[in-house]
């Protein structure tokens, strides 16, 4: 899971979602916990090193998105002050694709503000 809060930025309340979900799944299979079969990334940096070390099959990001007609950004927070990074979604495609392992075999971007997660599905199958 990637649950950035860079600075500066509306929150995206997701202490609160990350609690209600790891308790869902926890319940469905208690093996679904942070540190165990789920872990929480909150930095562009802890993301890419987390998919470098491991591969998964799924890749649930819970965050802002920015998009326009041309071009689909997710909002990351970066470095050890969060400071906003927006990430294009053709290049976390290209980077997933690059990761031992290959993509996940399911991305999930649940973002406000943006069209990314489709485009996502569709850059990283092809």
């Amino acid at each position: 899971m990637i649950v950035p809060q860079p600075a500066g930025v509306r929150d995206t309340e997701a202490k609160a979602h990350l609690h209600e979900l790891e308790e869902m799944l926890s319940q469905a299979d208690h093996h679904f916990y942070q540190g165990k079969h789920l872990h929480v990334v909150r930095t562009w940096e802890e993301f890419q090193t987390q998919v470098m070390k491991q591969h998964y099959d799924l890749l649930y990001y819970y965050g802002h998105g920015i998009s326009d007609i041309h071009h689909s950004r997710l909002v990351f927070a970066s470095g050890k002050t969060n400071v906003r990074k927006d990430v294009p979604v053709a290049d976390l495609a290209t980077f997933l694709r690059q990761t031992p392992g290959g993509p996940p075999l399911l991305a999930y971007v649940n973002c406000c503000g943006g069209d990314a997660g489709a485009y996502l599905v569709q850059v990283v199958n092809y």
